[in-house]
């Protein structure tokens, strides 16, 4: 650090204006668009108009939402501007919801949500306008976003095969059982405010011994063809992380592969290992087939974890 400006950043300037403007009673209601390619969950946070000067005001007054709310496409381009797309600070927001929409966390995942639209824009030729009101492309667009394992509180991810599969396993723990890994969910759903479990979503198998192993099995009636095998794994994120030097925070970080997240895998179609992993430490794996494969069963085998007792593993899905 060898410079720190003398007087603070302005908390909100200018925003622009997109086809929707989000609300109060989007945040508070915890609205769900058609179009939702983002979400936010912090509280609206007003401070005093004459900030440190009006001593006489606390010096912010939240109000809590019900549940986390989603923001949609039309937030994040331009109403009358063809090819405007905008992220951050400045989307299409009342001074109030802005007031929720403003953290950093939030401005990121919009961030990443315009990214992959204008990157959906320059491959198929059309402008912001053009795809952020049509049901098509944006539809599209969504499944782009999940397939990168963005989390959208109104989602349909295409799973592929994995929808019409039989799936069971060695075994599995109470509220837990296999067929949860095509439930649509990649995450758990807690309470905000406890942190407790709300609905339990993926698979979690019996206790994993040393030198044992626990898996998941898919299966159809006829052989289907696979080309690409997607996992999703448990990577706590119950736990807080906080960039802070207190002590009381950066004691809970674990600075190391999550426990919870499966460390060695195969995969394999009918009896055939496809794939080996050793030393996974990621949320979500990809793996692409050297060439399509056919087969009436794909079975995950997991060996080993960073830590946890159980094997863990929130959601398959298949081309």
């Amino acid at each position: 650090l060898d410079w720190v400006g003398a007087i603070p950043g302005k908390r909100e300037s200018r925003r622009f204006l997109g086809p929707h403007v989000l609300t109060q009673a989007d945040v508070l209601e915890s609205r769900k668009h058609t179009d939702e390619v983002a979400y936010g969950g912090w509280a609206i946070d007003l401070h005093p108009v004459k900030g440190i000067d009006a001593i006489d005001e606390p010096p912010f007054t939240p109000t809590h939402g019900k549940d986390v709310y989603g923001i949609p496409l039309r937030c994040y381009f331009s109403r009358n501007i063809q090819n405007l797309f905008f992220a951050g600070r400045n989307i299409s927001a009342t001074h109030v919801a802005f007031a929720s929409t403003r953290v950093m966390a939030t401005c990121a995942i919009g961030g990443e949500a315009v990214g992959n639209a204008a990157a959906y824009c320059v491959k198929t030729g059309v402008s912001p306008g053009q795809l952020g009101l049509d049901g098509g492309h944006v539809k599209a667009l969504r499944q782009q976003l999940l397939k990168t394992d963005v989390t959208l509180l109104n989602s349909e991810p295409d799973l592929g095969h994995v929808k019409t599969a039989t799936i069971t396993a060695s075994s599995s723990a109470e509220r837990f059982s296999a067929p949860l890994v095509a439930d649509n969910w990649s995450r758990n759903q807690l309470d905000m405010k406890t942190g407790e479990l709300i609905t339990a979503h993926g698979w979690r198998s019996g206790e994993l011994t040393d030198g044992g192993s626990q898996w998941l099995q898919l299966a159809w009636d006829a052989p289907v063809e696979i080309r690409e095998v997607r996992l999703t794994f448990d990577t706590g994120f119950e736990r807080e992380v906080m960039l802070t030097p207190l002590n009381r925070s950066a004691a809970k970080h674990i600075r190391a592969a999550q426990p919870e997240t499966l460390k060695n895998y195969t995969i394999s179609i009918d009896g055939q290992v496809v794939a080996t992993v050793t030393g996974n430490y990621q949320r979500q794996r990809v793996h692409k087939l050297a060439y399509p494969v056919r087969g009436k069963t794909v079975r995950i085998n997991a060996t080993a974890t960073n830590g946890a007792p159980e094997a863990r593993l929130f959601q398959v899905a298949m081309e």
